[in-house]
């Protein structure tokens, strides 16, 4: 699966992932789970 990372200027402390109904389905993701973003060798936790 290939996601498209989008900036959005939204205020948080921390880092926020939004994802759309048909992707949280198929990664079998629910509200306040756990995410890990990979990009280039580097992760964010």
């Amino acid at each position: 699966m290939q996601l498209e990372a989008v900036t959005i200027d939204i205020g948080t402390s921390r880092p926020l992932v939004l994802l759309n109904t048909v992707d949280s389905d198929e990664l079998v993701a629910h509200p306040l789970d756990r995410v890990r973003i990979a990009s280039d060798g580097t992760t964010t936790p």
